[in-house]
């Protein structure tokens, strides 16, 4: 059997999972689905960081250049100007990853081409870009040649949102990671859960624990039993 096409994208440094409905692993899917459904809410967040931060430095005399009133990277992820481009520095390079509004602009006009369907194009917001994708996800995961391009853009685009919005770790901490990488060895990386999410992930490996189906209860169970085993090794 043919390993998952996802987990290369969130659990790189581990082999893939044989998936129960190929060619994608259960945590893969409630991952990718979680990752997607973060962007509206951290993406609305991006405004707040466009100001640029009061430097503390010595000012230099004789400096003719301004300062740039807008910082580029969250301006870049919002999308500036009447076509939707990204932002371009002087030399007329791309600055930064392509915008959000793009990239998942791009994947539903993708979709509605692969399901053959008749669908329309929905209105292009972050909110109803992402909505219309989830709603059609399951059908993606099981049926779409390249959605393992499709999980690794969303990654990348939540990362940039993330590193914009100083979101990288959200929720309280729950201890580490008790999944065992290819090697034999604990993953251990620090575990994180959002109030606002369902389910725990980890960043290192992307093992992922669901609030339904009793999963963090597995969860705690697995890093209880690890705790009683090394102790017991100890004694």
């Amino acid at each position: 059997m043919i390993g998952c096409v996802i987990c290369p994208v969130f659990r790189p440094v581990d082999k893939p999972r044989l998936p129960n409905w190929p060619p994608c692993c259960d945590s893969c899917r409630t991952r990718l689905r979680v990752e997607l459904a973060e962007i509206p809410d951290l993406y609305a967040l991006i405004p707040d960081h466009l100001e640029p931060e009061t430097g503390t430095g010595v000012k230099v005399s004789g400096t003719r250049t301004p300062p740039l009133p807008l910082r580029l990277d969250p301006l870049n992820l919002l999308v500036a100007g009447p076509k939707r481009q990204p932002v371009h520095d002087l030399f007329h390079d791309q600055y930064g990853p392509q915008p959000p509004l793009v990239v998942l602009d791009l994947w539903v006009a993708e979709w509605i081409d692969t399901r053959g369907q008749g669908e329309r194009q929905p209105v292009p917001t972050i909110t109803t870009l992402t909505g219309w994708l989830l709603n059609r996800l399951d059908w993606a995961l099981d049926n779409h040649p390249a959605v393992d391009e499709f999980a690794r853009e969303t990654h990348q685009t939540l990362k940039a949102i993330r590193s914009v919005t100083q979101s990288h770790r959200t929720g309280a901490s729950v201890g580490t990671c008790p999944s065992m990488l290819r090697d034999d060895t604990r993953c251990d990386a620090k575990l994180y859960a959002d109030p606002y999410v369902d389910s725990i992930a980890c960043g290192r490996c992307g093992s992922t624990w669901t609030r339904r189906d009793s999963g963090w209860l597995h969860l705690a169970a697995m890093q209880a039993w690890w705790v009683d085993n090394q102790t017991e090794e100890a004694a």
